[in-house]
C-alpha cells in the first residue's frame, strides 16, 4: 500500500506500518535465536542468520532495486513503474511470513499464557540491573539507526547529486542501489566470521569492538567528498557493512547471553522498542541534519552514537574486570 499514498499523510500512516513491522519483526528474530541455539553455539547460529539476512537485503538493493528501470524500459511509467517494484517485494514479504507460520510456538519450556503489557515493560526496565542488559538497550538504539540511515540517506543523497550531475533519477536510483548492495554483501560476508568470533570472545569485549568499527564505517561514510566515485565510495560502504553486521550481532548475543530466560520476551520486546526510537530519532533528525548542514551530517550523527556506545561498554567491561580483580584479591 506505500507505494499507491496520495497525499502526504497517507504516506506517514503507510510508514508507521512498516515500522510496527520492522519492530515485530526484529524481535521476533532476536528471540529465535535466543531460544533456539545453546549458549555454546549461539554465536554461529547468530553468524548464519545474519549472513542470510545480508543475503536477502543485498538480492533487494542489488537486483528488486534495479526494477524501476527495468519496467520503465518496457514502456511503463515511472510511478507504475515504482508500484510493480513494491508489489514484488510485498509478495516476497508474505512468502516469508508463510515460512515462518513453521516455527514452533512458544518458549522451549512450553508454552505459558502471555502476561500482560504492563508486566512486560517492568520486566523489561527491571532487568537494567544488569548492566550488561542497559548496555544492549543503548546499543539497540545507535544498532537500528545504522540498519535504517543507508537505505534513508544514501539513495537521496546519490539521486541528488546524481540529478547535479545529469543522471536520470532511474540511473542514480540504480547506482544508489549498487552502492546499498555493496554495503549489504560487506555485513553478508563478515557475519559467518563474526558469530565464529562471537563464541570466542566475551560478549561486551564483541560490542566494544563492534561499535568501534561501525562509529569508524558510518565516519568515513559521512566525510566523502565525491558521492558519485564507485572507486573511493567502495572502502567506507565495505567498513560500514561490516560494522553493521558486527553490531546488529553483538546487541543479539549480548542481550541472549545476559537475560534471564523467564523474562526474555519482555527484554528482547523493550531492546526492539529502543531500536525503533533508533530508526525514528535517525529518521526525524537526520532528515533535518541532511537538508539543513549537510547530505552527510547523519552519517556523521551515527557514527557519534556508535562511538558513544562504544564507550559505554568500555566503561562497564572496566568496571566489571576491576570488580573481578578487587575479589581476587
Amino acid at each position: 500500500i506505500y507505494s499507491y499514498a496520495t497525499s502526504l499523510p497517507q504516506l506517514f500512516a503507510f510508514r508507521i506500518v512498516f515500522a510496527l513491522a520492522i519492530a515485530a519483526t526484529t524481535t521476533n528474530l532476536a528471540a529465535i535465536l535466543a531460544d533456539y541455539p545453546t549458549d555454546q553455539t549461539r554465536g554461529k547460529m547468530t553468524g548464519i542468520a545474519f549472513f542470510l539476512n545480508g543475503l536477502g537485503a543485498a538480492a533487494s538493493f542489488g537486483a528488486l532495486n534495479q526494477l524501476p528501470a527495468i519496467f520503465q524500459g518496457q514502456g511503463i511509467d515511472e510511478i507504475t513503474a515504482g508500484q510493480y517494484a513494491f508489489l514484488i517485494m510485498a509478495g516476497i514479504a508474505f512468502s516469508g511470513a508463510i515460512v515462518m507460520t513453521g516455527l514452533k510456538p512458544g518458549r522451549p519450556e512450553g508454552v505459558t499464557e502471555k502476561p500482560p503489557l504492563k508486566q512486560l515493560l517492568s520486566e523489561g526496565l527491571a532487568a537494567t540491573r544488569n548492566r550488561r542488559i542497559a548496555v544492549s538497550y543503548a546499543a539497540a538504539f545507535a544498532a537500528r539507526a545504522d540498519m535504517a540511515i543507508v537505505t534513508l540517506f544514501m539513495i537521496a543523497w546519490v539521486v541528488i547529486a546524481g540529478g547535479e550531475a545529469g543522471l536520470t533519477p532511474a540511473d542514480a536510483q540504480a547506482k544508489a542501489g549498487i552502492y546499498v548492495a555493496v554495503y549489504s554483501l560487506a555485513a553478508l560476508v563478515s557475519a559467518p566470521f563474526v558469530g565464529v568470533l562471537a563464541d570466542r570472545l566475551d560478549k561486551l569485549t564483541l560490542t566494544v569492538i563492534a561499535f568501534a568499527a561501525a562509529g569508524t564505517g558510518y565516519g568515513w561514510l559521512g566525510m566523502s567528498s565525491d558521492i558519485l566515485s564507485f572507486g573511493g565510495m567502495v572502502p567506507p560502504l565495505l567498513m560500514a557493512g561490516v560494522g553493521q553486521s558486527f553490531t546488529a550481532m553483538a546487541i543479539t548475543v549480548l542481550l541472549g547471553e545476559a537475560c534471564p530466560k523467564e523474562i526474555r520476551g519482555s527484554v528482547f520486546g523493550l531492546q526492539a522498542f529502543f531500536g525503533a526510537l533508533g530508526i525514528l530519532a535517525i529518521s526525524w533528525g537526520g532528515g533535518q541534519l541532511f537538508d539543513l548542514v549537510a547530505p552527510g551530517a547523519p552519517f556523521l550523527a551515527v557514527a557519534t552514537a556508535n562511538l558513544l556506545v562504544m564507550l559505554i561498554a568500555f566503561s562497564v567491561l572496566s568496571a566489571e574486570r576491576r570488580a573481578r580483580a578487587a575479589t581476587s584479591n
